[in-house]
């Protein structure tokens, strides 16, 4: 396996058969293996630090049809169906796991692109904070309310200042920002009212 765990975990990507995000969690080597073994997708439960089967947000407790499992440079992405779904089920080769040297990559320039995933991921961490599922690490961190939530933002900064290599800068600085984008949800602050200060700032230079 290429990538390697961070603080004990693998950041996990979850998404649909269509390509939109469903979730954003955490699992391990136990878990990646058991997942791989079993076709169940495994995750790290953060109440408890257990390895358990993912369930859909907001379905009670049913658990999608593992499709595809593979590592994306830093990150497992997993596609996944509602048991409900239509469609041929999955061939079991289509499960695999891919292994990618990471390269480098030179922007593009792409705003619209990079504007997606910010509002994808807005829009996951405000839906997490109304259905409250259980297992959700977002859902964990509401729960636990804003103290704690402040707490792992200030943690995650300290780790971004001494993050040294490229690499783990880029990955501190998107557990920095997760976590910043859910303080701000957790205030009932939009992120536009952010960037709004910001452009009164630029406006001024």
């Amino acid at each position: 396996m290429v990538i390697e765990e961070r603080k004990g975990r693998l950041p996990l990507i979850i998404m649909d058969i269509s390509g939109s995000v469903i979730d954003l969690l955490y699992t391990n080597k136990k878990g990646l293996k058991k997942t791989i073994e079993t076709d169940r997708l495994w995750c790290i439960f953060e109440e408890t630090g257990r390895l358990l089967p993912y369930t859909l947000p907001g379905r009670a407790g049913e658990e999608p049809k593992l499709v595809s499992i593979s590592e994306k440079g830093r990150w497992i992405e997993a596609v996944v169906k509602s048991s409900g779904s239509s469609g041929a089920k999955a061939a079991a080769s289509a499960k695999r796991t891919t292994k990618e040297k990471t390269v480098p990559k030179v922007s593009t320039g792409r705003a619209d692109e990079s504007a997606l995933v910010l509002k994808r991921l807005i829009e996951i961490i405000h839906r997490r904070r109304e259905e409250m599922p259980e297992g959700s690490y977002t859902a964990y961190l509401f729960k636990e309310g804003i103290p704690k939530i402040k707490k792992k933002l200030g943690e995650e900064a300290v780790e971004l200042l001494i993050s040294g290599d490229r690499d783990n800068t880029i990955y501190e600085t998107a557990d920095l920002l997760y976590h910043l984008l859910v303080f701000l949800e957790a205030e009932s602050i939009g992120l536009n009212e952010v960037l709004k200060e910001l452009k009164s700032r630029m406006d001024k230079e």
